[in-house]
This record gives C-alpha cells, sequence and structure tokens, in this order.
C-alpha cells in the first residue's frame, strides 16, 4: 500500500470514530442537562459546560470550590489533631496545677499540725519543768528549815552544856578528873629519831674539839659536822618500833625504822639501806631529833634527815628564805602556862612528852628552839587532841591549836 491509502484508512476511522462520539453525545445530552448537578464537575463535562446552558468559567469555579470544601476536612485534619492535642494539654496542666494546690494545702495543714504538736509539747515541757523547780525550791527551804533547826538545836546544846560545864555540874566533873591515872601513854607515833643510846659526835658552841654525846645531851647551837643545831624535839617512844644501825668507824648511831637516810639526793628508810642492823626497841622513855641549819645530820659516812625530812634543796630553800619560824604555827614562850587534867598549870619548859593536859589530852612531843628575832627560847606542844587550854595573864583559857607541822613545801613533822 502507498501513502494514499495510509492517509484515506485514517481519515476512514476518524470519521467513523466522530459519528460514535456524536452519537454518544447526542444520547447523553439530555441525560447531563436533566442531571447538570451530577455531571457539572465532571472533566469531561466542564468544557462543554456552555453547550448545557450554564457559564464554562463560573462553572469551573463553583467545581474548584465543591471540590476544596470536600477535601478541606482532610487538610484541616493534622491542624485540629493538634487544636486537640493542646486543648488536652491545658487540661492537663489545669488538673496537675489543681493537684499542686490541693497538696501545698495539705502540706500547710501538715505544717501547721507539726508546728502546734511541737508548741504544746514544748508547753507541757516548760509546765513540768516549772512544777520540777517548784518542787526542788520546796526541798531547798525544807532542808534550809531542817539544818538552821539542827544548828540552833546545836547552839541550844553548847550554850547548855557551856553552862553546865562552868556550874556545879561542871566543877564536880573536874573534881573528879583529878583521880585519873595522869600517866596513861597509848602512844600513836610511829617516830623517825634516834635512840638514847645513839653517840654522836658534836662540837661545842665556843670548841672545835670533837665530844661524843648521847642525843639527850645534845643542845641548841652545838655543831654536827659543823652544821648548828636551831632546834631540838623530844618524842614519847611508843617502845615497839624496831630500831636499826648502821655500821660506822667511830659512831654508834641507832634510830627507829622509819628514820631516813640521804642516798644521793633522795631519801630512804634507814630499814632499807644495805648493812643496816636490825635491833629491839631500846624500852626508853624518849627518843630524840634535831633541826640542823644544813637540812641534814651527818655521821661518818652517812647523812641522816633531820626533823625537816624534805629533800636537802627544799630544806636549804626553807632555811635561807629567813622564813624559818614562821612556819611553825603556836610557838610559845617558855613561862607559857598551860592547863593540866588535874587543873593545875605548868609552863612549856617543864611540859615533858607523857603528861596528860585537860580532858586527858597527851603530850606526844616537845619542839625546843631559839628565835632568832628575839633570841629567846621557843616551845611547841605535839597533843593528841587537836587543841589544848593555854593560860593567859587575866587567867583565862585560851584554846591554842596544834599545829598540824606541815610546810609549804612538803611535811615536816609528818605526824598528823
Amino acid at each position: 500500500m502507498d501513502l494514499t491509502n495510509w492517509i484515506l484508512t485514517i481519515l476512514i476511522f476518524i470519521i467513523i470514530i466522530s459519528f460514535n462520539l456524536y452519537a454518544v453525545f447526542v444520547t447523553m445530552f439530555d441525560d447531563i442537562k436533566n442531571n447538570w448537578g451530577e455531571y457539572r464537575c465532571n472533566p469531561m463535562v466542564m468544557p462543554f459546560a456552555s453547550s448545557f446552558g450554564h457559564d464554562t468559567t463560573q462553572n469551573f469555579y463553583d467545581c474548584v470550590q465543591n471540590t476544596q470544601s470536600t477535601f478541606m476536612s482532610y487538610m484541616l485534619t493534622p491542624i485540629n489533631h493538634g487544636m486537640d492535642m493542646l486543648a488536652d494539654t491545658g487540661l492537663q496542666f489545669e488538673e496537675s496545677l489543681q493537684q499542686v494546690r490541693t497538696f501545698l494545702s495539705e502540706l500547710r495543714n501538715k505544717i501547721v499540725s507539726i508546728v502546734e504538736f511541737i508548741y504544746g509539747a514544748f508547753v507541757n515541757t516548760v509546765v513540768e519543768f516549772q512544777r520540777l523547780t517548784v518542787s526542788l525550791k520546796d526541798v531547798a527551804y525544807k532542808i534550809v528549815g531542817i539544818i538552821i533547826t539542827f544548828l540552833y538545836f546545836v547552839d541550844g546544846s553548847v550554850k547548855a552544856l557551856t553552862s553546865l560545864w562552868k556550874g556545879p555540874v561542871g566543877g564536880a566533873i573536874r573534881t573528879v578528873g583529878k583521880f585519873r591515872l595522869p600517866r596513861i601513854r597509848f602512844p600513836r607515833l610511829n617516830p623517825f629519831c634516834f635512840s638514847k643510846e645513839s653517840m654522836i659526835p658534836v662540837r661545842g658552841i665556843d670548841s672545835t674539839d670533837v665530844v661524843y654525846k648521847s642525843p639527850d645531851k645534845i643542845k641548841i647551837g652545838d655543831k654536827i659536822s659543823n652544821s648548828v643545831v636551831l632546834a631540838t624535839i623530844l618524842l614519847l617512844n611508843d617502845k615497839v618500833t624496831p630500831m636499826y644501825s648502821l655500821k660506822t668507824n667511830n659512831s654508834k648511831v641507832i634510830c627507829t625504822e622509819t628514820h631516813k637516810v640521804y642516798s644521793g639526793d633522795k631519801l630512804v628508810l634507814i630499814s632499807e639501806i644495805e648493812g643496816a642492823v636490825r635491833m629491839e626497841n631500846d624500852k626508853s622513855d624518849y627518843v630524840y631529833n634535831f633541826i640542823t641549819e644544813s637540812g641534814m645530820i651527818s655521821i661518818d659516812n652517812y647523812n641522816y634527815c633531820d626533823w625537816n625530812e624534805v629533800s636537802l634543796g627544799e630544806s636549804q630553800y626553807i632555811l635561807k628564805s629567813n622564813r624559818f619560824f614562821e612556819i611553825y604555827n603556836n610557838i610559845h614562850n617558855e613561862d607559857s602556862l598551860v592547863l593540866m587534867n588535874d587543873l593545875t598549870t605548868k609552863c612549856h619548859a617543864d611540859i615533858r612528852p607523857g603528861d596528860v593536859l585537860e580532858n586527858n589530852n597527851i603530850v606526844y612531843g616537845v619542839v625546843k628552839m631559839i628565835d632568832r628575832k628575839s633570841g629567846t627560847l621557843k616551845y611547841i606542844l605535839y597533843t593528841g587532841n587537836n587543841y589544848y587550854s593555854k593560860v593567859v595573864l587575866d587567867k583565862e583559857l585560851l584554846k591554842e591549836r596544834v599545829p598540824n607541822y606541815n610546810t609549804l613545801i612538803n611535811g615536816i613533822f609528818n605526824i598528823v
């Protein structure tokens, strides 16, 4: 076939199709026109809207508007969903805020309740403490009342006993007391002293020759190894305490077991010294000791402590401080009178250990020394009781306290 035949064939097909389309159009024209609302937005009909008596442009706008209104709900779905979520979030926030407000309200109520509880407990404690304070004050006042009553009772008793003592009853008791044994001894001492049988090398006041004397012959002012004797002490011997002797070249020295000896710069008991020989008590009435200027008693190779019984340095401090006699309280003149148990009087110079003062007060020791200021002889008594009666110039009795014999550094007598 040539080209002409092909062209004729195509024209024939076009004409046939056109007739068919026209037939279809003619067939459907009345249906589309009668049902324009259904077909107006059909893409196949929209270009031919003017053929059906409608404006093509206006019909296009109307179809577009209808299509947009149909799909708008789908287009706004995400926005509507977001708005719904935002609304839900707002509601949840409002509920949370309300819950927070509820919590704060409950917390406030709890705090108020706790504060009220604590305040109530504190108030109750204060009330109880006040009640306790009132009770304690009441008890204290009662105790004070009892003490005052007791003091008045004691004062009344003392005054009554004093009146009885100064009256006929006391006179009768004092008269009966004259018949008591005046020399009964109940020694309580454990003295650190020399036996009367000791022989101690001594130089006299105006002599350089060494003379061996027993302790009872040594006087104030004598020198023991160039150390001046400042005071002599006479004590009642308990006749029980063992004695010890140290072996020396020329001397015979016997001491009670508690006497101390210098070992270097320390003091040790003579009973602990190697070579000390134990002996029975010599049974004499008295034992003796001294207070020396050097604070020690040097005999041959041994240095015995004096009555101060302190270390060498302390003893030198006491002696060189010019306060030696201030250490001893109640120092008396030799002619000072003391009331005895039989209501007689004695001078201090005539009293010996074993004498009995008023009220069966036994004298255990007598200290004799020279007052450096006045140069007069002074006495100190050591008795069983804490006080003894001293007769003054107007014949009245003065209660004299017995010294404890303690220095500010260490015990001097060390006997209480």
